[in-house]
């Protein structure tokens, strides 16, 4: 059974991957819509768009992905003592 600790410092690192995630997720849709704005003032025959449902998933699939790779080293950092974790760079 976790310590409250162990379960503390992993929640704060998870919460924190979660946080990082969504605002790069975010970031990274308006970076897309800035391109496809772009694209459209160019190439005035076409139009580019991205739709409501692939920027849900898009944004869902990079929070998923920034939380599995948030949990486990955050879960391996908190079974450490400080003083093995502070040993190992």
């Amino acid at each position: 059974m976790e310590s409250t600790t162990e379960v503390g410092i992993a929640g704060v690192v998870v919460v924190a991957a979660a946080v990082t995630d969504t605002w790069g997720g975010v970031a990274g849709m308006a970076l897309s819509q800035l391109v496809l704005t772009i694209l459209n003032a160019v190439f005035t025959d076409y139009h580019f768009a991205i739709s409501l449902s692939v920027g849900g998933l898009a944004l869902g699939f990079s929070v998923g992905v920034g939380l599995i790779f948030g949990i486990y080293p955050a879960n391996k950092a908190a079974k450490l003592k400080p003083i093995n974790a502070l040993r190992y760079e």
